[in-house]
């Protein structure tokens, strides 16, 4: 025989699981970070790309100007992707329901890791790296 106070509470139950798992997978997100360094240069940065420690060791300003730019801006690019990646295999085990109700607040601004849809390429990236540094080359740095 089936209790209906059981059936009553159900709901409430699975709606405050929901809350919990999207609370946790907030958190989860907010302390993601993805680092790289090279040539005495480190950045850090969170899953949206805003770096959040950034290291350069006095050596490292012995390079000119366009060389310490294109190594902050690969470190920057290898964090990033490491953070996306990190997000990627934790939304990989997060709830079905969770899933579900982030992906209806998030609308048509999914990121990659959420919305399932492909990432770049390496040919894609490299292409816009090639794009942005013929660009700058062309414009000026300081632009």
């Amino acid at each position: 025989m089936t209790n209906i106070g059981d059936w009553e509470q159900r709901p409430e139950f699975e709606l405050a699981e929901i809350r919990r798992g999207i609370q946790s997978v907030s958190d989860a997100m907010a302390g993601l970070r993805g680092r790289c360094g090279a040539f005495g240069v480190t950045v850090e940065v969170d899953i949206r790309g805003v770096i959040t420690d950034l290291e350069i060791v006095p050596s490292a300003m012995q390079r000119s100007s366009a060389q310490l730019a294109t190594v902050l801006l690969d470190c920057h690019g290898k964090a990033l992707e490491e953070a996306t990646a990190k997000a990627e295999k934790l939304w990989q085990g997060v709830d079905l329901r969770v899933r579900d109700v982030v992906k209806g607040q998030a609308g048509e601004r999914q990121p990659a890791y959420i919305s399932g849809a492909p990432t770049m390429t390496e040919e894609e990236i490299q292409s816009a790296d090639d794009e942005y540094f013929e660009r700058k080359n062309r414009q000026g740095w300081l632009q």
